[in-house]
């Protein structure tokens, strides 16, 4: 039985806790609250507190860093972070597996793949392109082994009332209301399934063989805001949020700031191809059809 430590109890660090779980792996997930959930092992620790961290994955076959700090500070807090992860995995010779995002990607003309080039349009895409380039850096130098997943928007019963396809979409949706998004919910985009997303980091932190490399997806499939909305009920409408008041929202709050940064994932095309992940993973991702299927 391996044991495997989770730095994050957010909804992707649950998803993979019963994905390892369901594997018969030993789990611990370590976050600043010491939150727990289920049967999973817990420790109270700051991620950039290396000594701290070294203990706790002393004996785990991998680290999966599913944290995520606030937008506005992934600037600040993000490299403190992931250079303490490469510290423990040099001291205990624990595989990485970091949970990424298509940011790094920047505003892509075509279908997001493993052979896409890194274009990162803005603070947060840099920051994210940084920490891969930490990762590899370190592979090279330390001989850890380093793996990235890079999944779109995240959606599922436990994804939250934050994300695009949480639940301050799907309520309203679900009771013939009106959700309101930002962006263009004509937009087509790809949508990663949240157990999906754990099921694929489960297999990164047990296949070693598939590290030394960032992987696209997994994807569900592509649909508009409005195309799901329809699938869940038909009586519901979805409406954008005037771009000229989160302007001016902008204003005042560094989060939305952000957001607007990477206000093209929702209005341009943003789609992915995770076929080399299918191929390699040998993992189907579950589609979007029997999640939200035609009323």
């Amino acid at each position: 039985m391996a044991r495997h430590l989770i730095i994050g109890a957010g909804p992707i660090g649950r998803a993979t806790t019963t994905a390892l779980q369901k594997r018969g792996h030993t789990v611990t997930i370590a976050t600043r609250s010491g939150t727990r959930y289920g049967s999973a092992e817990s420790v109270t620790l700051d991620a950039t507190d290396t000594p701290a961290l070294t203990r706790a994955a002393t004996g785990c076959d991998s680290i999966i860093v599913c944290t995520n700090p606030p937008y506005h500070q992934w600037a600040k807090e993000w490299p403190p972070i992931i250079d303490s992860v490469v510290r423990a995995a040099v001291d205990t010779q624990a595989r990485i597996v970091l949970m990424g995002n298509l940011y790094p990607f920047g505003r892509p003309t075509s279908s997001m793949t493993n052979a896409t080039p890194e274009n990162p349009t803005e603070t947060k895409g840099q920051v994210r392109a940084g920490l891969w380039k930490t990762l590899t850096q370190a592979a090279e130098q330390h001989g850890i082994l380093v793996s990235e997943l890079r999944a779109s928007d995240y959606f599922g019963d436990d994804a939250g009332p934050v994300t695009h396809l949480g639940d301050r979409f799907i309520t309203p949706v679900r009771n013939g209301k009106t959700a309101r998004v930002i962006g263009d919910p004509n937009a087509l985009h790809s949508w990663s399934y949240l157990p999906d997303i754990g099921e694929c980091l489960a297999i990164l932190a047990t296949t070693p063989e598939l590290s030394g490399k960032y992987w696209v997806g997994p994807s569900s499939g592509n649909a508009t805001m409005r195309e799901i909305a329809r699938r869940i009920n038909p009586k519901a409408s979805v409406k954008q949020l005037p771009p000229a008041m989160l302007k001016t929202i902008a204003l005042f709050s560094p989060m939305v700031r952000e957001v607007l940064a990477i206000h093209y994932q929702h209005t341009d095309t943003y789609v992915l191809d995770d076929s080399e992940l299918q191929r390699a993973f040998h993992f189907t991702p579950t589609p979007l059809a029997s999640i939200f299927p035609n009323p």
